[in-house]
């Protein structure tokens, strides 16, 4: 049987958007690695996901809880956090399994104040059912 699983974002030390990389954040900035509202007016792409799988490794910390799983039940309107994680240099590769059951979800990203000269990962949606934090 196929794996249901499917890479949502990707980052990588020198990727554009072009090359459908999601871009490095500046110091102290915070971007949205994903969307599951992106392309879907309804929003409810992120129904078809059980649970989302991070994975990064980066030249330096992110901010404090700077990788925050949100959800939204307003369409985008409002968000709330459903977990965060403050990602370490030293602790890299930095994996974190996020189980989801909202219609709209997004992961987004806060740098510390450090330039990141290194900065790969990815974002895997899971339709299966399973165990996570």
């Amino acid at each position: 049987m196929e794996g249901r699983q499917e890479t949502l974002a990707a980052w990588k030390t020198g990727g554009t958007a072009a090359d459908g990389y999601v871009v490095a954040p500046g110091s102290g900035a915070t971007i949205t690695l994903w969307d599951s509202g992106n392309n879907d007016k309804a929003g409810a792409k992120a129904v078809r996901w059980k649970r989302l799988i991070y994975a990064s490794t980066s030249s330096a910390d992110s901010g404090a809880s700077g990788v925050s799983f949100e959800f939204s039940n307003t369409n985008g309107s409002t968000w709330d956090v459903l977990v965060t994680y403050t990602d370490t240099a030293l602790g890299a590769p930095n994996i974190h399994y996020v189980s989801i059951s909202f219609r709209r979800v997004r992961v987004r990203y806060t740098n510390s104040a450090a330039v990141l000269t290194v900065w790969n990962g990815s974002l895997v949606g899971d339709e299966y059912e399973r165990a996570s934090q």
